[in-house]
């Protein structure tokens, strides 16, 4: 009877032992090396707002294919979380057909940004703590990287909004000698508020854009 026991007491720990406990994790959780947390506020939403939320595309009034992506609840709508690949808003941009043509494509670094931002659960992460040199107000390195997220969606590629060209320094000109390019994303009285239909740019941003006009707006 002991030896029963003892053998019926050794089955179950083999047992045990040799079962193979599999975890079911979600498609596409695995992060890229730099892990640090997307902000949605500064650098999301304004790449939904500049490059598809257009007028006559996915804005608050036109809303085409019953699609809105001005704010962070209806663009969560489009998105699954974790699973950067597998809703038609991603299709769209990774395809190439949003934003439209003649509007410009994403480009790479910002397609990997919100491909990231969706890795990490799709968040509504806004006051993001971040650091701010505005003693640094190059064209190159500071001026034109701010435009390319809040303004060359619109105002980029063949035909862009209104004529203006934010993606190249030949194309700023005209607004930064005339004063628009500073008192739109400012929103100062008089001057069309950019980004169109987003927030303001934050202060920082806008301290480079300024330095930069200040200091001769040069090609550098």
């Amino acid at each position: 009877m002991k030896f029963t026991f003892i053998f019926l007491i050794f089955i179950s720990v083999f047992v045990l032992l040799s079962c193979k406990h599999e975890l079911d994790f979600p498609e596409d959780t695995n992060l890229p090396p730099d892990t640090s947390i997307v902000c949605f506020e500064s650098e999301i939403l304004p790449l939904f707002v500049s490059n598809c939320a257009m007028p006559e595309c996915h804005d608050a009034i036109t809303q085409e294919k019953n699609i809105q992506l001005t704010d962070y609840t209806n663009i969560r709508n489009e998105i699954v979380p974790y699973q950067p690949s597998s809703e038609d808003v991603m299709e769209a941009i990774l395809d190439g057909s949003m934003p439209p043509s003649p509007n410009s494509a994403l480009t790479a670094n910002q397609i990997s940004l919100i491909q990231l931002w969706i890795n990490q659960g799709a968040n509504n992460t806004t006051n993001c703590a971040s650091t701010c040199d505005t003693t640094s107000f190059n064209y190159a390195a500071d001026v034109a990287p701010i435009l390319s997220t809040f303004c060359n969606g619109c105002h980029s590629g063949n035909s862009p909004s209104d004529g203006i060209n934010t993606s190249s320094w030949a194309g700023l000109q005209p607004i930064v000698n005339d004063g628009r390019l500073l008192g739109s994303i400012q929103h100062a009285s008089g001057y069309s508020a950019m980004p169109k239909g987003s927030a303001m740019m934050n202060a920082c941003n806008i301290t480079k854009i300024r330095k930069w006009i200040q200091a001769g707006a040069l090609n550098n």
